[in-house]
């Protein structure tokens, strides 16, 4: 079963995010934001999003970096405990790429 979802790892991104999370909510897929400790501006943000159905929050407390935002992400897509397993996981470059183009669906 074909079961895609979006990874996001978002560093004070408050601007941006929202406009991110709609335009891949639009396109039937969920979303794991990663929090990766953004100061409490980001963090309202984000929980505003997180009780939205398909968006999942995951909140690290210290600073790790895209690439450790990133790979907790995964780590929490496969599988994660709030929805199905993930078959196929897409990251966004950065939090700030306020527009991205449509995913492939096969």
């Amino acid at each position: 079963m074909h079961n895609p979802c979006a990874v996001i790892p978002v560093y004070n991104h408050e601007t941006a995010i929202t406009t991110v999370v709609d335009a891949l909510l639009a396109q039937g897929l969920p979303c794991i934001l990663v929090d990766d400790a953004s100061e409490p501006s980001c963090a309202r943000v984000l929980d505003a999003l997180a009780e939205r159905d398909g968006v999942f929050l995951v909140r690290l407390t210290a600073n790790q970096g895209k690439g450790g935002a990133v790979m907790t992400g995964l780590r929490t897509a496969m599988p994660c405990r709030s929805m199905p397993t993930a078959s196929t996981i897409c990251t966004t470059s950065r939090a700030s790429s306020a527009n991205p183009a449509p995913i492939p669906r096969r």
